[in-house]
């Protein structure tokens, strides 16, 4: 446990045990190696652990402003608040507690998982994520920056939009509830299925979109070359599908 009044760096570091530190910001110099829980405090000041050789293997809570932090390791995030942003890059993030990030989030677990469930998560900026699958849930709009997902995608949030493309290589599932989805970006791609549950649903892709079954209490709005369905699809407004050149196939009895 260790405590100042200015910022602390630390150097190469191994601990057996757990890790609580509290100071104005909080920065490293060499590689961390935490065997128990980690507590970082900075308030409203960053903290920077952003050497890829940090090794975090319990669960570590984030209090600060931004936090950047790289683990060689699974990374668990236990109940952290962030005024700021979030930079991490770990083979794998998951989480313990709920996650409060005011700022954008990008997060990087290579071909690895990030699951992020806990359905009282705030992500109050855009979300990039780089992973292979990846499942999030938010009890606020989430947004979706640029993202790249080698496999699949679960979201669950009371609204889905975007302000970057979305590469989903497998199947996207995709809850909002009453809210809308709007993923209109004509960068898109959704290789896989994609099932809606929302309100009204806008979706875009550079590329065929398959439908799995899809249930909506709005209208539908889909543009991609081709379309086409795994599941029924139970759209109780309007429908506008285009297609451009290529066939419309909606054909489940």
């Amino acid at each position: 446990t260790v405590a100042a009044n200015a910022p602390l760096t630390f150097g190469a570091s191994t601990l057996t045990g757990s890790l609580t530190a509290t100071a104005p910001g909080l920065l490293q110099t060499g590689a961390l190696s935490v065997a128990g829980t980690t507590t970082l405090n900075s308030g409203t000041s960053p903290i920077t652990l952003a050497n890829s050789g940090n090794v975090f293997t319990g669960a570590v809570s984030l209090i600060g402003g931004d936090a950047t932090i790289s683990s060689s390791t699974p990374l668990l995030l236990a109940a952290s608040t962030l005024s700021g942003g979030l930079n991490a890059t770990a083979s794998g993030i998951s989480q313990s507690g709920v996650l409060s990030i005011a700022g954008p989030s990008a997060l990087n677990s290579g071909s690895s998982a990030i699951t992020l469930a806990n359905g009282a998560n705030v992500f109050g900026g855009a979300m990039s994520l780089t992973a292979g699958n990846a499942t999030v849930a938010a009890n606020a709009p989430l947004t979706f920056g640029a993202s790249t997902l080698t496999g699949s995608l679960n979201a669950s949030a009371p609204g889905l939009l975007q302000t970057g493309a979305l590469s989903v290589a497998g199947t996207a599932t995709l809850n909002s509830g009453t809210s809308a989805i709007t993923l209109a970006n004509s960068g898109n791609l959704f290789t896989g299925a994609v099932s809606l549950a929302s309100g009204d649903a806008t979706i875009n892709s550079t590329t065929p979109l398959t439908f799995a079954a899809s249930t909506l209490s709005g209208s539908l709005t889909a543009s991609a070359p081709g379309l086409q369905q795994t599941g029924a699809l139970s759209v109780a407004g309007t429908s506008t599908l285009k297609s451009g050149t290529s066939a419309i196939t909606l054909a489940d009895a």
